[in-house]
């Protein structure tokens, strides 16, 4: 069995769980509590240190991929979805380029599209 998808359909379930229709508005609550709960300080957590912002996502690696959405919250601003995902042209378990280039794709999407609000 293959599992796959795209940003976009990440973007849109993430953007289901914030709009409370993803499911009930509890357990949306509590989804968005896990995500806001992410054990590891890389990737977008790296780029988005500013104290006002909030960050919920989930990362995920295996082999040569290293992808990671998320919802970015700026205060007296409405959230913003954002996934990248990513393939490296090596197989490392941890490659630490790729988790930086992750975060940097993902704070140039929240400026440009913070640009737009």
């Amino acid at each position: 069995m293959v599992s796959s998808t795209t940003t976009s359909d990440l973007v849109d379930v993430l953007s289901f769980i914030w709009e409370d229709h993803a499911a009930t508005p509890s357990q949306c609550s509590f989804m968005r509590h896990v995500l806001g709960q992410q054990a590891w300080g890389h990737r977008f957590a790296e780029v988005f240190t500013y104290p006002s912002v909030q960050i919920a996502a989930k990362t995920g690696s295996l082999t040569a991929f290293s992808h990671e959405a998320g919802v970015i919250s700026h205060p007296d601003e409405p959230p913003i979805a954002v996934a990248v995902l990513t393939q490296s042209a090596r197989r490392e378990r941890t490659i630490p380029l790729s988790n930086t280039v992750v975060g940097q794709i993902a704070r140039h999407c929240v400026r440009s599209y913070r640009q737009v609000l």
